[in-house]
C-alpha cells in the first residue's frame, strides 16, 4: 500500500462557505453538534480500539469521518477512514493512528470554534428554530 502525504488537519474554510451558503446559519448548529457530540465519539472510538472491538471502531470512524468531512477537519476524517479501511480488510490497526487523531482534535476544535463566529448556539438550535 503505498504511503500517501496526510491532509492538512483542518482545511474548512472552503467547506464552511459552500455550508453557508447551502444552510445559512445552521452552520453555527452543525459545528455545535459536532462539537458537543465530539468527546463521547471520541470516548468510544478510543474504547473500541483498546478492547479490540473492531466492529465498533468501524462504525465510530464512519461515523465521525463523515461528520469530520463534512466540516473540513480533512486529517481527521483521513484518519478515521484508515481505520475503517484497516478494520474492514481485518488487518491490526496502525499503532499510531489513534494518537495522532486525539492530537488532532484540540486543533480542529479551536479552528471548528472560530469558523462557528462570534455568537453561540445550541446544539438543539435546529428544532427550537423550526418550532419558532
Amino acid at each position: 500500500m503505498e504511503t500517501m502525504e496526510p491532509p492538512p488537519p483542518f482545511d474548512g474554510g472552503q467547506k464552511i462557505r459552500l455550508l453557508r451558503e447551502e444552510v445559512g446559519g445552521y452552520v453555527k448548529d452543525l459545528i455545535d453538534q459536532f462539537l458537543v457530540t465530539l468527546p463521547d465519539r471520541i470516548d468510544s472510538l478510543a474504547n473500541a480500539i483498546c478492547v479490540k472491538d473492531f466492529a465498533l471502531v468501524q462504525l465510530e470512524a464512519h461515523k465521525l469521518k463523515g461528520a469530520a468531512a463534512i466540516l473540513g477537519a480533512e486529517q481527521m476524517a483521513h484518519i478515521c477512514n484508515q481505520l475503517e479501511q484497516q478494520c474492514q480488510a481485518g488487518q491490526s490497526l496502525k499503532p499510531d493512528l489513534l494518537p495522532t487523531l486525539l492530537a488532532n482534535v484540540q486543533f480542529v476544535t479551536e479552528a471548528l470554534e472560530q469558523c462557528r463566529g462570534t455568537e453561540p448556539t445550541t446544539p438543539q438550535g435546529w428544532s427550537m428554530r423550526e418550532k419558532g
